[in-house]
């Protein structure tokens, strides 16, 4: 799903999870404990997502939100 960046920024290993909603606890990723989440599977409902761009066409290489970021 294009969610391991070459520099490996939010890790390895990614848990895709069945529900929407479910948090995967404790995560042990900071002190404090968790106060919201995200991530939702793209076929989900709740998964909405825009590009807007002034441009009259979109590269063939934008495919996924890593992509705008590419040099």
């Amino acid at each position: 799903m294009h969610c391991l960046f070459p520099d490996r920024y939010f890790g390895e290993l990614i848990f895709l999870v069945e529900e929407e909603g479910v948090l995967i606890v404790p995560s042990h990723m900071g002190e404090r404990p968790i106060r919201a989440m995200h991530g939702y599977h793209p076929l989900d409902k709740h998964s909405y997502a825009a590009l807007l761009t002034n441009q009259t066409e979109i590269p063939d290489d934008i495919s996924a939100i890593p992509d705008l970021f590419n040099d």
